[in-house]
């Protein structure tokens, strides 16, 4: 994505980066979505390619069950929640907006 590595390259100069993607995911039940270990392997080897080739070695993988504890995630669907005096009706109306049928 345009930008992307520019930003990596300044966030891991303030902050330890992790990479969590739930195209390998691990749950209590295994990969989430279901995916053959070789899938996962695959997905892991593209990424991390992907990563070196920009000098970014030192940016793990998280394979690891469940998701890694962070003070921030970036996410292309990702919806706010402030935590303030009203946050969860505002939460449902952005939530439906997303969800309208054009």
């Amino acid at each position: 994505m345009p930008g992307a590595v520019e930003a990596l390259r300044e966030l891991t100069k303030i902050a330890t980066v992790i990479v969590f993607t739930s195209r390998i995911a691990v749950g209590p039940e295994g990969p989430y979505p279901q995916r053959t270990p070789g899938e996962v392997q695959a997905e892991i080897n593209f990424i991390r390619e992907m990563l070196d080739s920009e000098g970014f070695q030192h940016v793990e993988i998280w394979t690891k069950p469940w998701k890694p504890g962070a003070n921030a995630y970036v996410d292309d669907k990702a919806v706010h929640y402030s935590g303030r005096k009203h946050a969860w009706e505002h939460l449902v109306d952005k939530l439906s907006a997303m969800c309208e049928v054009s």
